[in-house]
């Protein structure tokens, strides 16, 4: 089905079997671990309310988005679960927080009183998870005031301190230094618990620590909070998980140009041979294929490869297809990335990491989602 009524010829393919496969995997490796599935930007680019409704199905009853619109489009939608908001909520909108029912971060002891004085004020009381800066140098209350900004919140009229969580900036690369802020995690619930402040949740495990770091989902951690892995990226090897996205589109036009033609703008590609055929696409830089690879792409049309050519535009790219021997006609599909391309390869030609990958497919790229059940 099409997230979207298009009248595009490109479109972007989720696969939903193969995002119940990685929850699974992710699942078990982790020891079972309760989840807390992070489905920001728009679900990394694959549709928050469709990659929610699925896991949600699949028994996933706690979500993580970065903005509040998130959330609320996340309820909109009949997503029932949990919802945890990540970033922090501008004072403008914390009324809006409060009466959704989601959860929010709290980075600091001037937040949470704030918040305090929003729900005695509206005689309501919100659910809160405290984040703590233990080496990420982002959001969060520094580790070595979080023990006594935590008490003093567990103090406050309106606000129920229910979670407290870090992140990871290198789990998958300084195993040293993400040990240090996991024991960091453990010393501060033990130290609070001495002073018979009880917390009943804590996460630090992002997607990398799910592979690489067994003591970030160990038993002083109650969930794990993958993100990345659920949409098939991971570092190691023996991770079993796939990507869900392709990306396709169609030829839309076929021309054959003489030697010395040149194509799209600066005219970065002259043609060599006597005639050579040029496909145009309809997929640009304002769909998902950064300008900065043009020329180092292939793309994939009958499960042969072929270069792109020139400079990509915002709104189409072309393709040489050489002499055309194989008959290649318009109106014939072409795979841009996730089958045989890999996510991965895509990502090193456009010189982007695969979480820009993801996100980089733009809203006007209707979603077809594959394996959902009617």
């Amino acid at each position: 089905m099409f997230s979207t009524h298009s009248f595009r010829s490109t479109w972007l393919e989720v696969d939903l079997t193969r995002l119940k496969e990685n929850l699974k995997s992710i699942f078990t490796h982790a020891n079972k671990k309760s989840m807390i599935a992070v489905v920001k930007a728009d679900g990394y680019g694959h549709g928050a309310v469709e990659i929610a409704r699925t896991l949600e199905q699949e028994g996933v009853s706690w979500f993580a988005v970065a903005t509040l619109d998130e959330a609320i489009e996340l309820r909109e939608n009949g997503v029932r679960g949990d919802i945890l908001v990540l970033g922090p909520v501008d004072h403008r909108w914390q009324r809006e927080i409060i009466n959704c029912g989601c959860v929010a971060t709290v980075v600091s002891l001037a937040e949470a009183e704030h918040l305090s004085k929003t729900a005695v004020a509206l005689d309501k009381s919100l659910r809160v998870h405290v984040k703590v800066d233990t080496g990420m140098g982002r959001f969060g209350i520094l580790f070595e005031q979080a023990f006594s900004d935590i008490s003093a919140m567990m103090e406050l009229p309106g606000i129920t301190v229910e979670g407290c969580f870090s992140h990871l900036p290198s789990a998958d690369h300084d195993r040293e230094f993400s040990e240090h802020q996991i024991q960091r995690m453990r010393n501060l619930r033990h130290d609070l618990e001495k002073k018979g402040v009880h917390i009943p949740f804590w996460h630090i495990a992002n997607s990398e620590a799910v592979w690489n770091l067994s003591d970030a989902y160990g038993t002083d951690f109650t969930h794990i909070r993958p993100g990345i892995s659920l949409y098939g990226v991971a570092s190691v090897p023996f991770a079993n998980v796939k990507t869900l996205m392709t990306l396709k589109t169609k030829i839309v036009q076929m021309k054959r140009l003489s030697q010395g033609s040149t194509v799209s703008y600066l005219r970065t590609y002259r043609v060599t041979m006597p005639k050579e055929w040029i496909a145009v696409l309809p997929i640009g830089y304002a769909d998902a294929v950064p300008v900065v690879g043009s020329g180092t792409y292939e793309v994939v049309i009958r499960g042969k490869r072929y270069p792109q050519v020139g400079r990509v535009c915002m709104d189409s790219m072309m393709v040489s297809l050489g002499e055309n021997k194989e008959g290649i006609r318009e109106g014939e599909e072409v795979e841009i990335f996730g089958g045989e391309i890999s996510l991965l390869e895509f990502a090193q030609k456009s010189q982007r990491i695969p979480y820009e990958v993801m996100c980089g497919v733009s809203k006007r790229v209707p979603r077809i989602y594959r394996g959902e059940e009617k």
